[in-house]
């Protein structure tokens, strides 16, 4: 009987050591495999020094090496830090549907949620929760909807508290009403393979009868990264049509909180180039130095999803903003209808003669 127990202590033991041995080996090749993917892919790789990055991969290896009980999923998000862009993230699989799942069910409610109230003398208050792909037509058909009423505006408060961004093209909609002036959106990309899928994909999502500059745009970047791959391209976004400007708009109030992030922020940086626009609020989030990031699977079962910015923004002024965020030209603490009521107040002062 002792021996029969012996044996199957023994074989117990046996299995948990291959077990963490097997642990250790599959969280090794998923750092390698995670590396490798961010070293070619990431648009921020050459930001960091590189001494400071190899360090930081070798503490790394020797962790995941000799602790029996390593936490892979937390050393991967560990090494990732070193960046400090809040794009670049890794995700359980299992996670990343989930979290995938609740931003589309997020989406949908927000973007039934574009809104417009009149305030008295013409002053419209809009309400813009969301700037991505899926609220693209929303926000078309709600423009298109409110257009002839939003003629007569001459003062108006877009409220983009909340707004995380995401898709320029749903951003660009609402900034050809108000106008901007002498706004450059810059950016560069690395022309990896897999950056030029991701391009490719873009390219055919857009309309181009409805985006005609849009879709050239993305036409001549792809031509570019077929022509110089793995090197840098710079591609400029098209200028914004003027001829829809709201005629009788002349004062405008843009609120932010420190929800704002990418392409909202962006709106905020193309608006504000209106001398017409004043921002109120407390800084954004801060998370526009890089963007369009894309997404790698690693690992096999419970494996992960790696999400890998392909592109940096050219900054001429306020930047680089991330985690720091872009502040307003008006400092208020306020939360809902209030600053709203206090933007009004404040809009109406000033229009008065």
């Amino acid at each position: 009987m002792r021996k029969i127990f012996g044996l199957t202590l023994l074989s117990t033991l046996s299995l948990a050591f291959s077990h963490t041995i097997s642990a250790q080996v599959a969280c090794l090749h998923e750092f390698r495999e995670l590396t490798r993917l961010v070293e070619e892919n990431y648009a921020g790789y050459a930001d960091v020094a590189r001494q400071d990055v190899e360090l930081a991969q070798e503490r790394t290896r020797e962790r995941i090496q000799y602790n029996p009980a390593i936490d892979c999923f937390a050393e991967l998000s560990n090494w990732l830090t070193i960046f400090a862009d809040p794009h670049l993230e890794i995700l359980p699989i299992e996670s990343a549907e989930h979290h995938r799942g609740k931003k589309i069910a997020m989406t949908e409610i927000q973007a039934a949620q574009a809104s417009i109230d009149w305030l008295p003398s013409d002053v419209a208050h809009v309400r813009l929760p969301m700037f991505d792909d899926s609220a693209q037509q929303n926000l078309s058909e709600f423009i298109h909807r409110n257009r002839q009423q939003l003629h007569a505006a001459e003062g108006m408060i877009i409220d983009v508290r909340g707004n995380r961004g995401e898709s320029f093209i749903a951003m660009r909609q609402w900034l050809a009403l108000i106008g901007s002036e002498e706004y450059l959106s810059r950016w560069h990309v690395l022309a990896s393979p897999a950056n030029k899928t991701h391009y490719q994909q873009r390219l055919e999502q857009v309309d181009s009868v409805q985006l005609p500059k849009v879709n050239a745009m993305y036409t001549k970047l792809l031509n570019q990264m077929d022509a110089y791959p793995n090197t840098w391209i710079e591609y400029l976004w098209p200028t914004v049509n003027s001829d829809l400007i709201l005629p009788n708009l002349h004062t405008i109030y843009l609120l932010i909180d420190d929800e704002v992030a990418n392409a909202a922020e962006e709106f905020v940086i193309a608006a504000r180039s209106n001398s017409h626009v004043t921002v109120m609020g407390t800084h954004t989030k801060g998370a526009l130095d890089y963007g369009e990031a894309v997404t790698y699977p690693i690992g096999v079962e419970d494996g992960y999803h790696v999400l890998i910015p392909s592109q940096k923004r050219v900054w001429y002024q306020y930047g680089p903003i991330d985690n720091s965020g872009l502040a307003p030209d008006v400092f208020v603490r306020m939360e809902g209808k209030a600053l709203v009521s206090h933007a009004y107040l404040t809009l109406k002062r000033s229009m008065m003669p």
